[in-house]
């Protein structure tokens, strides 16, 4: 897309969105929601991107994505 050839990049809030920004071809992807779900964590894993929490318990709930 234009703003993606621009070299910016693009927030999301659900996997759909993920994927939307992927075929849009945006370099650099975060995610920011309060209510990812462990399939939507999975997702976005699997994705590399940078996941903003949103709370000290999101933080807590996705620990597990950290590597070792």
């Amino acid at each position: 897309s234009f703003l993606a050839g621009l070299g910016l990049g693009a927030d999301v809030a659900s996997t759909g969105e993920l994927e939307l920004a992927v075929k849009a071809g945006f370099p650099r992807i975060t995610a920011t929601g309060p209510s990812f779900t462990a399939d939507d964590l999975t997702v976005l894993d699997a994705h590399n991107l940078t996941l903003d929490a949103s709370s000290i318990e999101q933080f807590r709930e996705v620990a597990w994505l950290a590597p070792a």
